[in-house]
């Protein structure tokens, strides 16, 4: 047997001899731990003492890199693979853990923000016949496909010779919370029974998990308000000028004389006028949401709600011309109305006078219906 291997193997039993947690299938874990050694050279034993919420828990983990090709070059993916005390049971939990000048790619289709691996293998886990070598194996595959780290700053390629800072205490166990801590710097993950068991994102402590979700939700909050900013004056440049337009346009009907427009210069008229100027400008302000809405420049929550505004909006202008127009068209008689009285014989007029009805009220009625607004 290579002499590497048997060192690999010496490693892992002590650590595990060193090990203090219970569990339920020591022999199966130190197998299927050592099967995995003797073809991946780039992961190493150890096991440490984490807390979380008062809380205080040992696992074993192993910790490295695992080199992937991608694009005709080769690099290192550091992760972690922790082992709960049900294993196997439950299958082992599984992170990148980026070194200093790495950063997580977001939105990445199999790992989630907080670093933990998720791949059909570990979600279809098997206790009697899944392996740690097949799941490293596939790992390496989906990451060869899509790295889930970048470099942001120019570091040497992390390698096996240069190991992470060992926590306090010597050797490859830390039981002090803050050595627990120090290794957050380097990659290395805190987790706790209690958040496995209540979480299926990495487990931090509880003051970390505040500061982190404060930073991240004011991140998010400074760049959805930059992007708005950015996105709206530009999106209603063109509805703004339209608008203006149009408001420009009514200011000049107000001030022609509306006499050549057919219309008496009453309140009623130029309150129909307004309402008709304003209907229009609503019209094209739809046109305009729907142009918006089909080049994807607003969501439909957004459409929906300005639509629903902008309509009620035309229909209450549109009702009120309306009403303005049916009563200023009430206060003259209609043509059509007059001259068919004129065309009635003479005992048709004195019939329609003798009934106490006037041309100006007929034609009242005859325009709204039969009944006055």
């Amino acid at each position: 047997m290579d002499t590497h291997v048997v060192a690999r193997l010496s490693k892992l039993d002590e650590v595990l001899n060193q090990t203090r947690a219970d569990y339920q299938n020591r022999e199966r874990l130190r197998a299927d731990v050592a099967s995995l050694l003797r073809t991946c050279h780039t992961l190493q034993p150890r096991s440490g003492s984490f807390s979380n919420g008062g809380r205080s828990v040992e696992l074993f983990y192993l910790y490295g890199v695992l080199p992937i090709a991608y694009k005709g070059a080769e690099y290192n993916v550091p992760v972690t693979v922790y082992f709960d005390q049900a294993y196997p049971k439950q299958p082992p939990r599984c992170f990148v853990t980026p070194t200093p000048g790495m950063a997580l790619k977001a939105g990445h289709p199999h790992v989630d923000e907080g670093g933990m691996v998720h791949v059909p293998y570990l979600t279809s886990w098997k206790e009697k016949t899944s392996t740690l070598t097949e799941l490293v194996a596939l790992v390496t595959s989906a990451f060869s496909a899509a790295p889930p780290v970048y470099a942001t700053a120019v570091q040497p390629k992390p390698t096996m010779s240069s190991p992470p800072p060992q926590v306090e205490g010597g050797g490859a166990t830390g039981s002090t919370e803050a050595s627990g801590r120090s290794r957050i710097g380097q990659g290395g993950a805190q987790p706790s029974t209690y958040a496995r068991a209540h979480s299926g994102s990495r487990p931090r402590t509880g003051e970390q998990l505040s500061n982190f979700s404060r930073s991240r939700k004011d991140a998010l909050v400074q760049s959805a308000s930059e992007a708005v900013r950015e996105r709206w004056p530009s999106t209603f440049a063109r509805l703004v000028k339209g608008l203006k337009e149009q408001l420009d346009t009514q200011e000049q009907l107000q001030a022609e004389d509306l006499d050549d427009l057919g219309g008496t210069n009453d309140s009623d008229n130029q309150q129909a006028l307004n309402c008709l100027a304003e209907e229009l400008a609503l019209g094209e302000l739809l046109i305009g949401l729907d142009e918006l809405l089909a080049a994807q420049k607003i969501t439909l929550e957004d459409f929906l709600r300005e639509v629903r505004d902008v309509s009620r909006r035309q229909f209450l202008c549109r009702a009120q011309r309306l009403k303005s127009a049916a009563v200023s068209a009430a206060a003259a008689p209609a043509p059509e109305v007059a001259d068919s009285i004129r065309q009635l014989p003479m005992g048709g007029q004195q019939a329609l006078k003798a009934s106490g009805t006037s041309s100006s009220g007929l034609a009242d009625r005859w325009l709204t219906g039969g009944r006055r607004l």
